[in-house]
């Protein structure tokens, strides 16, 4: 009889000691909690990895204008043409040819170069192959030198600036050194506003 309450003492003991040391059936001792949430930290705080960005390819169609290399998106390209009759528009700015039927739509055909300002107009429109783009809801065809060719380029290979001496290109052409292409932003040529034909006298 006197030795009962010993066994309970030894049995208390033995309970809180396993209180301390996180002893609880299911859960890992503090000491090794707590080195698990250092390992955590450290890792988490270690810089994120710059992955970089896809590089999509971009269809070009390149033309010759006056001796030198331009293209445009593809997705603008509707047709290349050679028109049947172009009839002049008096009163208007120097880059618009005239207006040709194409699909039952009256199309303005412009001179790119001009409406560039890369030179000026010096003769009218001849026999020659036009392209045909549609930029949003506008409409407009422009006169090449050369047969047309589909090129695959980088979207991330060319600059933003425009050729040495093309003042006028600023904004609306990026040059693609690796193959030497003044890439025309029709985008941002339709957004600029040169695009309006104005009467002039």
């Amino acid at each position: 009889m006197t030795e009962s309450p010993k066994m309970g003492a030894a049995t208390n003991t033995t309970t809180r000691g396993q209180r301390r040391t996180g002893g609880r059936r299911g859960q890992l001792p503090w000491p090794e909690v707590a080195s698990a949430l250092k390992a955590r930290a450290k890792q988490l705080a270690q810089p994120l990895e710059r992955t970089q960005p896809m590089r999509q390819p971009v269809s070009l169609l390149v033309f010759e204008l006056n001796g030198e290399r331009y293209g445009v998106d593809m997705r603008h390209v509707v047709e290349v043409l050679r028109p049947s009759g172009v009839t002049a528009v008096p009163c208007t700015p120097p880059f618009l040819l005239g207006l040709t039927s194409y699909r039952g739509r009256a199309l303005p055909l412009v001179d790119l170069g001009v409406l560039l300002e890369v030179w000026e107009r010096t003769s009218e429109f001849g026999d020659q192959t036009a392209v045909v783009v549609q930029v949003g809801g506008v409409w407009l065809g422009f006169p090449v030198d050369n047969a047309p060719t589909v090129i695959q380029v980088d979207s991330h290979g060319w600059t933003e600036s425009a050729p040495a001496g093309s003042q006028g290109q600023a904004g609306f052409v990026r040059t693609l050194t690796d193959v030497m292409v003044g890439v025309v932003d029709l985008d941002a040529l339709c957004r600029s506003g040169r695009l309006v034909v104005d009467e002039v006298s």
